[in-house]
């Protein structure tokens, strides 16, 4: 099985983390004391780290848990995260006729689902689902390996697919229809961790044809921390689709067939990647 390389930090990473924070926070209370109290927590703990060490997926899911701890909040997003799912489903049935007036509804699912991953409210609280939407099917992709995609489909019989963000579900669910004719398992979050979407949500949504298995607590996929059933489940699965760049960064050495689908969203990536920071990617697993 493989063997996790660590994506170290930049000091970037230290304000990108801190304003997170921060946005979670305003979201639970407006008592500047207690905000105060966690933002002097989760930098007492990030300057506790040797930048040697320091694991940005790991470094965020840390700080996080400070701040439900700090807040008592199980769940700090949940008033945003339901606001963006219910506008998502409320579009769904022009989604559908959006994609059936393409030639490739397929291609369409999977550049929507990648364009829903910019619905991240980790980094900002007003999305234009419209917008999303609209600009998907145009927009030019640097990487798009699509026809990998495709042809290693052809004989793939069991997909695992990793969820990230609970606003751009819709998306996902979109391109998981499209992959009916196959034994599709679903991986989300077993806990509330920043926006992610959840298994308790998810189980909400009463879907069909798919079986949901809850995943970890942290940011991204740590394989690390994941029990032994899942893991066996990871590295057995004839392809595997990895929503958002939390999960590339906890499994971008990953010996697996995996296909990122995600938008770069911080400097350090853009520079791994040589792409531009929001660029749209579909990136086919180096194995």
């Amino acid at each position: 099985m493989g063997k996790t390389r660590e994506l170290i930090a930049s000091i970037e990473c230290i304000p990108c983390i801190i304003s997170q924070v921060i946005r979670g926070v305003k979201l639970v209370t407006h008592n500047i004391a207690l905000q105060k109290e966690v933002l002097n927590e989760v930098m007492k703990y990030l300057s506790s780290i040797p930048f040697s060490v320091f694991v940005p997926s790991k470094a965020t899911t840390q700080a996080h848990r400070i701040v439900k701890r700090v807040l008592n909040c199980y769940d700090p997003y949940r008033s945003v995260k339901d606001e963006y799912q219910k506008k998502g489903w409320d579009l769904f049935p022009y989604l559908e006729s959006l994609i059936e007036d393409t030639k490739d509804p397929f291609e369409a699912c999977v550049k929507l689902a990648i364009a829903g991953n910019s619905i991240d409210f980790g980094l900002g609280d007003n999305f234009n689902l419209k917008k999303i939407i609209n600009e998907a099917l145009s927009k030019e992709f640097i990487i798009f390996e699509y026809e990998s995609l495709r042809k290693n489909l052809i004989s793939a019989e069991k997909i695992l697919y990793i969820a990230d963000n609970a606003g751009e579900f819709v998306f996902d669910w979109l391109l998981i229809k499209e992959l009916h004719d196959k034994e599709v398992k679903l991986v989300v979050k077993s806990n509330p961790i920043l926006n992610d979407i959840t298994y308790e949500e998810v189980k909400e949504l009463k879907l069909k044809n798919v079986e949901i298995i809850p995943g970890t607590s942290s940011i991204g996929f740590p394989l690390d921390e994941v029990d032994e059933e899942l893991k066996r489940l990871f590295f057995s699965s004839d392809l595997i689709i990895s929503k958002g760049q939390g999960n590339f960064e906890t499994l971008i050495d990953i010996k697996a067939p995996i296909y990122f689908l995600f938008q770069v969203k911080c400097q350090l990536m853009a520079k791994i990647l040589k792409v531009n920071l929001w660029d749209p990617l579909l990136l086919k697993q180096k194995i």
